[in-house]
């Protein structure tokens, strides 16, 4: 007799032990949906099979009891993605062996209001593989099986992006490349929450460029933390930064968003201008260790304000803003700059600058 929970929504199941009707009825008669199998492209089945994985919807959370024969042998494979099922024993990810060998080109991916990669296959959940050719796994493997490696690189940072749901699906940035893609199954059905990066990609690469997180089926505001890293993040009108202590919420609707490695200042600056001396226009820069309210001003020799460049709140880091000498005479000026933190720290310097015309 095998046990099988499902939560609210849509599941990833399968059927661990050999029953005499493996109807949809008559194995999760709490189903409210169809079930859909995976062979190149979603197909919905009337009819379950063993070692087979399958997307189910149910209304409530619960479990179904399924009794049968227990199971055991081989999981058939194609190159490609597979949604398969275990049998009754829970299987440890680096015990499975595989004919040819080194067939598995993913991590084993589960779904719980997400996708996650999961170290021990169990009874009754469907997962999902990448296999680099037609093959069989297999889930009976004895005691030579070494340590269990890592599922991700030990230098990535985790990002976790939760939605209002409570739907979650955790990322992984890195500076330099893993040595290897991580990529992440098809997409689940429609209006079911998935994050991924660009590519189908689980692991990014900032250096490389492919930094764009994809979202679909998200229940705004979206939260997203980091663990270990400070990082930017932008799109659809939106730049904020992502520390460890400051998770981001997004409450604007959007689909897509970029990620960037930013370095955060641990103090106040104010940095010399460039070009300098300049004409008619130069750029001021200074750095921000928290968030703060600016302002920066330019003055004559008389000390008289002749423009204020800037007066807002930016986030922590390094930022640049324009002065335009244009109509003003060549000359000595000075720039100056005052801070406000958000933690209550107070900051001013001045600097000078050459207009010449």
């Amino acid at each position: 007799t095998s046990y099988i929970p499902f939560e609210p929504g849509w599941n990833l199941v399968s059927v661990p032990v050999g029953v005499s009707d493996m109807s949809i009825s008559a194995v999760f008669p709490d189903a409210t949906s169809n079930a859909f199998g995976f062979n190149g492209t979603y197909q919905m089945v009337d009819m379950l099979e063993n070692t087979k994985g399958y997307w189910l919807k149910f209304d409530n959370a619960g479990s179904e009891e399924v009794i049968g024969t227990v199971l055991s042998g081989n999981v058939y494979v194609s190159e490609g993605w597979n949604l398969i099922g275990p049998f009754e024993d829970p299987v440890p990810h680096h015990v499975i062996a595989s004919n040819p060998p080194n067939l598995v080109e993913s991590n084993y991916f589960g779904f719980d209001a997400g996708y996650f990669a999961e170290d021990t296959l169990k009874t009754g959940k469907g997962y999902w593989v990448k296999c680099a050719s037609d093959g069989l796994l297999f889930f009976k493997l004895s005691e030579k099986a070494g340590a269990p490696s890592p599922l991700y690189p030990e230098t990535a940072s985790r990002l976790t992006i939760t939605d209002a749901e409570g739907s979650r699906s955790v990322l992984y940035v890195m500076n330099g490349s893993a040595g290897k893609d991580y990529p992440m199954p098809p997409a689940p059905p429609e209006g079911v929450f998935d994050a991924r990066f660009a590519g189908d990609l689980q692991v990014a690469d900032l250096s490389s460029g492919l930094n764009e997180i994809l979202l679909s089926g998200a229940k705004f505001p979206v939260r997203i933390s980091t663990e270990d890293k400070n990082l930017r993040l932008s799109g659809a009108g939106l730049s904020m930064n992502l520390t460890p202590e400051e998770p981001v919420v997004i409450s604007e609707n959007i689909s897509s968003l970029t990620v960037n490695t930013v370095e955060i200042p641990t103090a106040f600056a104010l940095h010399n201008n460039y070009p300098n001396p300049f004409n008619p226009a130069t750029i001021i820069s200074f750095s921000l260790p928290v968030s703060s309210k600016i302002s920066v001003e330019v003055y004559d020799m008389l000390g008289q304000r002749i423009s204020l460049v800037n007066n807002e709140t930016f986030e922590a880091g390094v930022h640049k803003v324009s002065f335009d000498g244009e109509g003003f005479a060549s000359g000595i000026y000075f720039y100056s700059i005052k801070a406000e933190g958000a933690d209550g720290s107070e900051f001013s310097s001045v600097k000078k600058m050459m207009l010449l015309k």
